[in-house]
C-alpha cells in the first residue's frame, strides 16, 4: 500500500529474532549464574543466538527503507539524517544502560561493546552506503575481506593492539585484554548492515514491495489478520522494549537458584 511506514513481514521477523533471542538469553544467563552449565555456543541454541543476532544486525533493511521514504520529502536528507542521529544517540544510550547494568551483575565480565553499541555505531557508519544496493554491496564485500585480511594477520594486529586494546576491540583488529557478555566489533558486523541496506534496496522501492515479494492486497491482508504473524510483528515492533525487560526478568528469577559466589569470582 502506498503510504505505508511498515512492512509487517519485516516486523514478524524481528518478531522470530525477539522470541529466539529470549529463548537464548534464559540459558545463556542460567550457564553464566552458574545455575546450570547448558552447551550456550553448540547445537540448537547457538543456532538462535546467531539466528536472532543476525537478524537484529541486519538493521539495514530498516534503513534503507526509512531512506526511501524520506527520499522524495521536501527536506528529506535533513529528516532522515536526523532521525537516524536520534536514533542512535538512544541505542548509545541504551547500550550505556546495558554496560551499566552488566557490570553490576557481573563485574569485569559487563558488556564494554555489545549489540546495542554496535548498531549505534552501525547507523551512522551504514549511511555511507545508504543510497543504493551496489554501493551497499561493495562496502558488504569491502569488509568482509578487510575481516579476513585482519584474520590472516591476527599476530601483527595482536601486537599492534597492546597500546589500543579498547580501539582494537571496537573495531574487530584484536581483542587483547578483555572478556565480555556481549561483543559486536564493527569487523565483520558491519558488513551484515551493508548487506541488509542492500537487501531493503532489492526488496523495496519508493516504499512499495518489488519481486519475489511484491504479494496480492488479499494475501497481505490473511498475513496481517493471522494470530500467529499479528503476535510475532507485536513483539517485532516492541523488540526494544522485550530486550529491556526479560534480561533483568530473567537475572533476579535465577538469582534465586545460582551459586552464592560472585558471577566476576568465576573467571
Amino acid at each position: 500500500k502506498k503510504g505505508k511506514t511498515r512492512f509487517i513481514e519485516i516486523d514478524i521477523i524481528k518478531g522470530v529474532a525477539v522470541v529466539f533471542m529470549v529463548i537464548f538469553h534464559f540459558f545463556y544467563l542460567s550457564y553464566f549464574m552458574g545455575v546450570k552449565e547448558y552447551p550456550i555456543d553448540s547445537g540448537i541454541l547457538k543456532f538462535l543466538a546467531k539466528t536472532a543476532h543476525t537478524i537484529f544486525i541486519m538493521v539495514g533493511v530498516n534503513m534503507a527503507v526509512s531512506y526511501q521514504a524520506n527520499k522524495k520529502k521536501k527536506n528529506s536528507y535533513d529528516t532522515y539524517f536526523g532521525k537516524q542521529a536520534k536514533r542512535a544517540i538512544f541505542l548509545l544510550i541504551a547500550g550505556l544502560l546495558v554496560s551499566y547494568a552488566s557490570y553490576l551483575g557481573f563485574g569485569d565480565l559487563y558488556v564494554k561493546f555489545g549489540i546495542f553499541h554496535f548498531i549505534a555505531a552501525g547507523i551512522v557508519l551504514g549511511q555511507i552506503f545508504i543510497d543504493n544496493k551496489i554501493i551497499a554491496i561493495i562496502g558488504a564485500i569491502t569488509i568482509f575481506l578487510a575481516t579476513i585480511m585482519v584474520d590472516k594477520s591476527s599476530m601483527f594486529f595482536y601486537q599492534k593492539c597492546q597500546n589500543v586494546p579498547m580501539t582494537c576491540f571496537i573495531t574487530g583488529f584484536a581483542n587483547v585484554k578483555y572478556s565480555s557478555l556481549d561483543h559486536f566489533p564493527i569487523l565483520p558486523y558491519l558488513g551484515y548492515i551493508c548487506l541488509g541496506i542492500a537487501l531493503g534496496h532489492t526488496f523495496y522501492n519508493n516504499m512499495e514491495r518489488v519481486s519475489p515479494i511484491n504479494f496480492s492486497e488479499n494475501t497481505i491482508n490473511k498475513i496481517e489478520e493471522n494470530k500467529i504473524s499479528k503476535s510475532l510483528a507485536l513483539l517485532g515492533k516492541n523488540s526494544l522494549a522485550i530486550y529491556f525487560t526479560h534480561f533483568p526478568l530473567f537475572y533476579f528469577i535465577l538469582k534465586k537458584y545460582s551459586n552464592r559466589v560472585k558471577i566476576s569470582d568465576l573467571y
